[in-house]
């Protein structure tokens, strides 16, 4: 929580200098007449952004500022333990590993699992996980299959199921429940690390990037508010190709060619010729 109010307490501060104090070092410049810096002027217009956009800036950054608290919360407290229904509630499978774990200890202890689904039933944090069980609980009291059951109201699979079912045949159910829930968690960590290393570079594409085989300039340039952010990547784009040019990698070059230039490369200093080009 101390790291929380840090965090406000520095984003108010930055807010106020980026709407008070900014201007008035912009005016104060502008009457002595000097050369701002690029990295003075990138402030400037991030300032002017931000003044000009506050509408939609604001609400935007407490909308970011409120999901890193709940993050937060939920990481302490333990994301099972988060009971967001409104949102959960379209991921029914976010607590099917924890329910086969404890499914499993009932196979352990040799428990009847009607009587296991109804108290968890009766104890979940989650109502709809609760209507989910009490169903399931009420199916296996009726004669049904408890897999089948768990099936019918979304929590299992059906590879899933029939994989149950060979365990129970082959007399290692609590062993194969236990190996079913860690195998989902794994799945589900690596299906979000994919999708977190697919997202990573796009913020920084569309803040000052471009996508491959398109010209210059980028969306920092075409908007005017953004001219300096261009101004400061340019040398850095120019260096980057000119060394990659060096290196005689095209794929990864993207300068422009000068007037009346015919696309081909000069060959290196030193370099063999091909005999039917002599």
């Amino acid at each position: 929580m101390y790291l929380w109010v840090l965090v406000l307490l520095l984003a108010g501060i930055a807010g106020f200098c980026l709407y008070y104090i900014v201007p008035k070092y912009r005016e104060i410049l502008n009457d002595f007449e000097v050369e701002v810096p690029v990295v003075t002027r990138v402030v400037i217009a991030t300032a002017d952004l931000f003044v000009r956009w506050s509408f939609l800036a604001i609400p935007v950054l407490l909308a970011v500022l409120v999901a890193c608290v709940a993050a937060a919360v939920a990481h302490r407290r333990g994301w099972q333990n988060f009971s967001l229904s409104w949102l959960t509630r379209w991921w029914p499978r976010l607590d099917t590993p924890t329910l086969l774990r404890t499914l499993a200890l009932a196979v352990e202890s040799r428990t009847p699992l009607p009587g296991v689904l109804t108290t968890l039933a009766a104890h979940h944090h989650r109502p709809h996980i609760a209507r989910r069980l009490q169903t399931a609980a009420a199916a296996v009291e009726g004669g049904g299959d408890p897999w089948e059951a768990l099936h019918d109201v979304a929590l299992l699979m059906p590879a899933e199921v029939h994989l149950l079912h060979a365990a129970g045949r082959a007399g290692n159910l609590a062993w194969a429940l236990g190996d079913l829930a860690d195998r989902l968690e794994r799945r589900r960590a690596a299906r979000t690390l994919g999708w977190y290393e697919a997202l990573r570079p796009w913020p920084l594409l569309l803040v000052g990037g471009r996508p491959p085989h398109s010209h210059w300039p980028c969306f920092c340039r075409s908007s005017p508010s953004w001219s300096p952010c261009y101004e400061a990547v340019e040398p850095f784009r120019r260096r980057f190709c000119q060394t990659a040019a060096a290196r005689r990698e095209p794929d990864r070059t993207d300068c422009r060619l000068p007037a009346g230039g015919n696309g081909l490369r000069s060959p290196r200093p030193g370099a063999a010729r091909h005999p039917s080009a002599a």
